[in-house]
């Protein structure tokens, strides 16, 4: 079969934004902007994200939404808008990873990452405040059988952060995993990651930021829940109140990360 031979690769052209192979490493610096290819679900509220704000520069502040990555019903979000800013997951095979730096003090505050493609499928994995179990240990370890923790929050209640997953789907998803947060864990940025390590399955993990010998995985969880649809998945970050009334507290995301490890083609 003969034909033209391509042209030599030229990526000296104009145009903002990386080219389609590229990975993600944002310190999100002062004076910068999100980068052009970060988006959004829903019309974003611009004051609900800030780059390298005057009390913790080098992150991304978040302030939370009242609503969360469900929304109202899973369709709808109202004008209030919902705190979520990601990218599109472009490769098979990837590692996605965030410092989050959250010190959540009201029921039900939260942040984290998800894995999402609409208000009905995504799966999360985030930070959040709830009740302490009777039978918390307080351990040093996230590997624990999965918790029933009531949310009512009831007055005189002691509050304490928990690592959370829960997934929402027409299909079939994981129970909610909720553990709460080990002591040697709490008033640290933690490293919260996403990655695809084959063509079915993501794996969800967490540890401290600065101590990635602690990592642990949370969960490995099957992308059916996220594998149809026109929009594409996107891999994001989000912070929410979960309903709750007040301004709720920011969360400040650092060390963005997104390594493309392989694509599988038909």
């Amino acid at each position: 079969m003969s034909g033209w031979e391509f042209p030599l690769e030229n990526k000296d052209i104009q145009g903002s934004g990386p080219f389609i192979s590229e990975g993600d490493d944002v310190d999100f610096a002062p004076g910068t902007t999100l980068p052009a290819h970060f988006t959004h679900w829903r019309f974003p509220v611009p004051e609900s994200y800030t780059v390298s704000p005057p009390e913790h520069s080098n992150t991304l502040r978040l302030s939370p939404s009242k609503l969360n990555l469900t929304g109202l019903d899973g369709n709808y979000a109202g004008p209030e808008g919902q705190t979520f800013v990601g990218r599109r997951q472009q490769d098979t095979l990837f590692t996605f990873s965030v410092d989050l730096d959250f010190r959540p003090t009201s029921l039900e505050e939260e942040a984290g990452v998800s894995v999402f493609l609409t208000q009905n499928h995504h799966l999360d994995l985030g930070v959040v405040m709830l009740p302490v179990p009777d039978d918390s240990n307080g351990n040093n370890s996230i590997v624990v059988p999965p918790r029933s923790v009531g949310t009512n929050g009831g007055a005189g209640e002691e509050l304490a952060p928990h690592l959370r997953f829960r997934g929402e789907s027409y299909v079939p998803v994981p129970d909610d995993i909720v553990v709460p947060l080990p002591e040697a864990w709490r008033d640290r940025a933690l490293r919260l990651e996403i990655r695809a390590s084959n063509m079915t399955h993501y794996s969800f993990s967490a540890g401290p930021a600065d101590a990635m010998s602690e990592m642990q995985t949370v969960l490995d969880v099957s992308n059916e829940a996220v594998s149809w649809g026109f929009t594409g998945v996107i891999l994001g970050v989000y912070c929410t109140t979960n309903g709750q009334g007040g301004e709720g507290t920011p969360a400040y995301i650092s060390k963005w990360s997104y390594i493309p490890q392989g694509q599988f083609m038909d």
